[in-house]
């Protein structure tokens, strides 16, 4: 799991949290995800408590909060 996350916070810094990323990266960035998600050993994660506090944001294909298609940018990148 920890070679996974290390993996995935590479991807994300390469290409600007989402903002540079190709087709490919962000392909390969999805199946990052989806084989850390199969790894969690905790079954329904986001019913737990731990899951509230503070969070940054590493990734996103969000066009709105990359401020791509005619959005403005929300928050730093």
């Amino acid at each position: 799991r920890e070679q996974l996350k290390q993996q995935i916070l590479s991807l994300a810094s390469e290409t600007k949290r989402g903002l540079t990323a190709t087709p490919a990266q962000q392909e390969e960035m999805y199946d990052l995800f989806t084989r850390l998600e199969g790894l969690n050993p905790t079954s329904n994660p986001l019913t737990k408590n731990g899951i509230n506090g503070d969070w940054e944001l590493k990734y996103t294909t969000s066009e709105s909060i990359l401020g791509k298609g005619g959005f403005p940018r929300i928050g730093p990148i």
